[in-house]
């Protein structure tokens, strides 16, 4: 079982952070904004989070060091990840990589101890397009020395499982508020105890 992870939103619960830091941000310079309006735009992207809501370069500094003062500790794992994680490789499988976030990947694995859990790593780092390009994807399978045929990537966004489409791997969409996501993705799951039923059949692979 090869399995390719996204990082915000799928690994970790990160957004209730990052839109909590950009609306602090976002009043230091006397402008308010909704929770769930910020949390929503996160949910596309980032970048699309700073355009909505004009975010100036003071604005994303300051949105940075608020992530940064949080430390490691300010974001956990989704429930049940570490389990997955380990029984994939306990397996015989491996865990990799694909995320536009830099290197405090690594940092939020390792603080977490999970970084050993993961075998290859592409990171913004890389400097390859953004998803849904499929670069990252088949980075991933040239890294791993396997047909991109052989994974599959999981994330929270339609994004993702673009970018696994269009690098001819196959796609889980995570959604972890519960609701049923209309997806291309060949399974979806909203809770990581499900995992290996969902995916019973790659097991075997």
């Amino acid at each position: 079982m090869e399995i390719i992870w996204d990082f915000d939103g799928t690994l970790f619960d990160t957004y209730p952070l990052m839109a909590r830091s950009l609306m602090r941000a976002l009043a230091d310079e006397g402008r308010a904004a909704d929770y769930p309006a910020v949390r929503a735009a996160m949910a596309v992207s980032l970048g699309e989070a700073f355009a909505r809501f004009q975010a100036t370069e003071t604005t994303i500094a300051r949105y940075r060091d608020y992530i940064q003062a949080a430390g490691p500790q300010g974001v956990a794992p989704f429930p049940g990840v570490e389990t997955v994680l380990r029984r994939v490789v306990r397996q015989g499988g491996h865990n990799h990589i694909f995320t536009h976030r830099g290197r405090s990947t690594a940092w939020y694995l390792r603080e977490h101890g999970l970084l050993p859990l993961f075998s290859v790593l592409v990171t913004s780092e890389d400097g390859l397009p953004r998803k849904p390009a499929p670069d990252g994807v088949l980075r991933v399978a040239a890294r791993a020395g396997l047909a991109p045929e052989r994974f599959v990537m999981v994330g929270d966004r339609e994004i993702d499982i673009e970018a696994a489409h269009n690098a001819g791997a196959r796609a889980c969409r995570f959604a972890p508020e519960g609701e049923a996501p209309r997806t291309a993705a060949e399974y979806t799951l909203s809770d990581y105890s499900e995992f290996f039923d969902r995916l019973k059949e790659e097991e075997g692979r």
